[in-house]
Order: structure tokens, then sequence, then C-alpha cells
């Protein structure tokens, strides 16, 4: 009998786009299941895969919730998962109706969650079992110890990379992903015009930015700008021959995929947020903005000459 798997991620891109690795892991386990993903439209550009059954969106207003809870409560999920806490996630998650969950709980705003140790539980056939995890502790580790804990299985967890997507081969261009979501971990113009600057200086390739709306404040630095980027471009984009990211998706994407990547962080760890921990540089400000260009440059370079990357 095939069992029916619910995700739950109704936070930020990333914690959606990790939060989907949980499907490669339960195919390791020979389970015949179907997949449906809960989230917000701005996820939704990952989601056509053959590998989900259904999305379900949440529009995150009170009408909204009651109405999702509804339709998630009659499909009965033999297992309901949401592996990052937020108080929407919660909710869903202990009302789900399912047989099995497994998930990290809050029920309080918190102002960082990720800067906290946490407690995370399953709950399977009447027995409950807790379950810590560590604020430095890798995030894609924690989708594995819940996993374990309800199938008692010990496989290697990978982050998700998209079946239907071609591999691609390097790309001879350099690209800067320097904003996220979080201002304290976005760049400056003034830190992202310095790395323009040391690129074009010491390599000859083309530049290419993306992110949002926030980067056509450079449309007049002989840079080409990729706003909102499909996830088949996103993927071709970061396999190139330097991508320099903050911690948002798109670093989790070039860490998948194993390609020339240096991450940013500062609020977050590297130990925490990459596989491939060796490619971040970890600067000791919480806000990225607080470092000097100077300083960023260097770190850029040694880590570039760290890595033989050209």
């Amino acid at each position: 009998m095939q069992l029916k798997v619910l995700i739950i991620s109704t936070n930020a891109i990333g914690d959606t786009y990790l939060s989907l690795s949980a499907i490669s892991y339960l195919k390791l386990l020979e389970i015949d299941f179907s997949v449906d993903v809960l989230t917000t439209s701005n996820s939704i550009f990952l989601l056509n895969s053959s590998q989900i059954n259904k999305v379900i969106l949440e529009k995150r207003t009170i009408f909204s919730v009651f109405r999702t809870l509804q339709i998630i409560r009659k499909q009965k999920y033999d297992y309901s998962f949401s592996f990052f806490p937020g108080i929407v996630n919660s909710i869903f998650l202990m009302l789900s109706k399912s047989v099995n969950k497994g998930g990290f709980i809050n029920l309080f705003k918190r102002n960082e969650w990720f800067d906290k140790n946490q407690r995370g539980f399953i709950s399977s056939k009447n027995r409950i079992k807790i379950i810590n995890w560590s604020k430095d502790s890798n995030f894609i580790f924690r989708i594995k110890n819940i996993i374990d804990a309800l199938f008692y299985s010990n496989h290697s967890l990978l982050k998700y990379s998209f079946p239907e997507i071609p591999s691609y081969k390097e790309g001879d261009f350099i690209v800067l992903h320097p904003f996220s979501m979080r201002e304290f971990k976005s760049l400056s113009k003034v830190q992202v015009l310095s790395i323009i600057s040391y690129l074009k200086k010491n390599f000859f390739y083309p530049i290419y930015i993306i992110g949002d709306n926030k980067i056509n404040v450079f449309e007049n630095e002989d840079v080409s700008l990729i706003p909102f980027p499909e996830i088949e471009q996103l993927v071709k984009l970061v396999n190139c021959k330097l991508f320099i990211s903050v911690d948002s998706f798109p670093i989790h994407l070039a860490d998948a995929y194993n390609t020339k990547f240096i991450g940013l962080f500062s609020a977050t760890t590297v130990e925490s947020a990459l596989i491939n921990n060796k490619k971040g540089i970890q600067f000791e400000s919480f806000e990225l903005q607080s470092i000097t260009s100077a300083e960023l440059i260097e770190s850029i370079s040694e880590k570039i000459y760290q890595l033989k990357y050209f």
C-alpha cells in the first residue's frame, strides 16, 4: 500500500528547498510513497517535479489556515514532517491528524530561531521521542534525524537536486548573489561594488548578479542583471567559474551541485548551512554589512587561492 507523506514548509524559500531533501532520503528506503508539499507561493517555482504528487498553497491568513487545516486533516496522511520551526508550521504539524509526525515545534515568535538550540519530536503509534538539535549542527541532518527515528534507517543524506533538470557544464562566467530577505545577511551596495571591481581587475569573465528587484541598483555597472531566475536557469547559473553568495537559497543549491562557490556567512554558521563547508567564509560579526570592504575582498581572495578556483 502506498504511503501518503506531507512535507510542511511555510517559511523561507531556503527552508522549503532543504525540506525537499526528505524526498531523496525516503527514496533510499525503497518504500512506495507519494509526497504532498504544503508551502507558500514564493516557493512554488521549486516544486514542478514528478516526485511531488500535489502542492497545497497556504496564503498565511487566518481564513486560509483553517481552510488548509481542513484539507490536510481530510487526507489522513501516514507521515507529516515539519523540519523547520515556525508558528504556522507547528500548528499544521500538530493538528494534521497524521498517524506519524516528526518535526521541530515552536508556538512563540522568536527573533532568530537558528541561533538557539532546539528540541524536535517524533510521534508514532502512541510513542513520543524527543530529538535534540544544536544550533551548530548542520541543517540537513535535522531531516535525517527525524526520518531515521520514524523509519529506523541510517542512510547518507544530501541536499536535493532536481531530477528533471539536466546537468550543466561549467559556464565561462562569474555570478554574484548579494542579497537575502534578511537585511543582516545581505551585502551593502558598497561591498558589492568592491567585489565587482576586484573581479574585473583580476579575472576576465562576464559577471552576472542574481536576486530580486534590489539588484537593479547595479544596472550601470557593466554587469548583467537577472532578477528572479527560474529554477532551471538558476541551476545553470550556479555551475559557473565562481559563484559568490550570501546565506540564502541559491548557496544551498550550489552546495547541492558541489559547484565552484564561496559562501559568505555571519549570523548563521558555515557548518550549520553547508555540506561542502570548506567553501564558506565565516565572519565574526552578526551583520554582514558591518564587514569592511577591504576585509571582505581579502577573505574572498584567500578563499579563491585556497580552493584553487583560478
